[in-house]
């Protein structure tokens, strides 16, 4: 380490002149390398955001990918107090009636032990038999009918069965799992502990439950184990017998367009956000902050400076605008082949664009974000459902023919895997984007910055260490020559 001498023969502050010649040398070796990789880290920052938003971009357009979306039913009855109606895609758009004869309803047993019973006379066995099989179960002395309902409940899973217990009304109540003429309860008094606790041997005998019982349409009387079944694409829930109920299917034209709304949505959020990052101004009076910028400045006064450097980074960005033109192109464009034309050749309809269905584009200074007429978008789902289906889900290899939505799922995917590249993701353990190497590149030139930094530093010591070194010389040397002059003329 360098000798440093500080300036008590030339009385300079030679610390404070070191770091002003330093700070000179700092802007040249490594401030600008600073700032160079903020402005690389803030332009990654924007590209992975956008990454995030063309995420849910590509989600959207997934879901209007799947045809399923387009051919939900919605069913609706004339008395929601007597069931509950949920069509499926496969069921048929129509009227139906279900008149419901009687409800199912599980194996049901009630017993009236001895007030106060606990069990003496050593371990007896019983078996509790229900619809998914039987199981043994021990009492053993001192156990009271609380006891005996938790050793039935430990065995439901074996048995279906379940039991409790009211000690206001002394009885224990026993119920299967499940309901029909399948489920069961009795129980087999082995040992004889049920008779030895006042239960008549005739209240263990089997009992069933009953089946659900309907007509659908008018046909021929149904069965069913639970009051929840499928008919005809339709899941109904029964809630009263002996009631007729009418239930009208139809399309879903909510649900379908509550999805074109998400997609629609996730594509203004995209273009949007896109858009104003192309259009922001650069101000070259604002560049990133050097760590002591910052420490002279206020936290308020750092927020604001930083929010003016950060506008216009991606102005002239070429990928960025190349991925926005393309997916505003793809959104924009027509789908062949959709055309329905009459006996003579004549189109008739042809829902071929997003906006022959209601959804227009703006212009570029709005960013090109979608707006829909949901009159228009739903009169024309009323009109021919399936037509609107294949304007985003028509899967071709013609040119042309594929679908809306497969082309802006395909073209999202793309311009993630184009911004991953430039930008990487977040949760990458090596970033090996490009950006990600560029800001390698300049933590080493910065680290090269910070090595002859330090070097100067101890090249100006060394230079003005010698120089006090000098003046201390020759200022004893002046000391000397002056006593010399001082003696001879004495």
């Amino acid at each position: 380490m360098t000798l440093r001498i500080s300036g008590l023969a030339s009385g300079m502050d030679t610390e404070s002149i070191i770091n002003q010649l330093l700070n000179v040398d700092k802007n040249r070796l490594v401030d600008r390398f600073y700032q160079q990789k903020q402005t690389v880290q803030w332009k990654q920052e924007v590209y992975r955001e956008t990454n995030i938003k063309m995420l849910a971009l590509r989600n959207a357009a997934f879901d209007l990918r799947l045809q399923g979306s387009f051919q939900g039913k919605k069913a609706e009855t004339s008395n929601a107090d007597a069931l509950t109606a949920k069509a499926g895609n496969n069921a048929l758009s129509g009227a139906y009636s279900l008149e419901v004869l009687s409800l199912a309803a599980g194996a049901f047993k009630e017993l009236s032990p001895t007030a106060n019973y606990v069990h003496s006379g050593g371990d007896k066995k019983f078996t509790v038999t229900g619809e998914k099989g039987n199981a043994e179960i021990t009492v053993t002395d001192g156990q009271t009918m609380k006891d005996v309902v938790a050793s039935i409940n430990a065995v439901s899973g074996q048995t279906g069965v379940k039991a409790s217990y009211d000690s206001g009304v002394n009885k224990i109540f026993l119920m299967s799992d499940g309901t029909g003429s399948a489920a069961k309860i009795s129980l087999t008094d082995t040992d004889g502990f049920w008779s030895g606790a006042g239960v008549a041997i005739a209240d263990l005998a089997e009992v069933t439950g009953t089946d659900a019982k309907v007509k659908f349409n008018g046909g021929s009387e149904l069965t069913f184990s639970s009051n929840q079944f499928t008919l005809s694409g339709i899941d109904f829930t029964i809630k009263k017998a002996n009631e007729t109920t009418n239930v009208i299917v139809s399309n879903d034209v909510d649900a379908t367009v509550d999805k074109i709304k998400a997609f629609v949505e996730a594509y203004n959020n995209t273009v949007s956000f896109m858009g104003d990052k192309i259009a922001e101004k650069r101000d070259r009076d604002y560049s990133p902050l050097t760590e002591a910028q910052k420490e002279a400045m206020t936290e308020d006064e750092v927020k604001l400076w930083e929010a003016a450097a950060k506008k216009g980074l991606l102005t002239g960005d070429s990928l960025y605008r190349s991925i926005y033109s393309d997916l505003r192109s793809v959104a924009t464009g027509y789908v062949s082949g959709l055309e329905q034309r009459d006996a003579d050749g004549k189109i008739i309809k042809n829902y071929n664009s997003l906006s022959s269905i209601g959804i227009t584009t703006s212009d570029y200074l709005d960013k090109g974000k979608l707006y829909i007429d949901e009159d228009k978008l739903r009169a024309a789902l009323e009109d021919d459902p399936e037509a609107v289906q294949k304007l985003f889900t028509n899967t071709s290899d013609e040119a042309g023919k594929l679908g809306l939505a497969s082309r802006i799922y395909n073209s999202a995917s793309a311009a993630m895997q184009k911004i991953t590249t430039k930008a990487g993701s977040s949760d990458a353990v090596v970033d090996i984007s490009n950006f990600g190497k560029e800001i390698s590149r300049l933590d080493s030139q910065m680290s090269a910055g910070e090595i002859r930094l330090q070097k100067l530093e101890e090249k100006y010591w060394a230079q003005y260490s010698a120089m006090e070194t000098a003046l201390e010389t020759l200022q004893q040397k002046s000391d000397w020559l002056t006593q010399q002059l001082e003696l001879l003329t004495s």
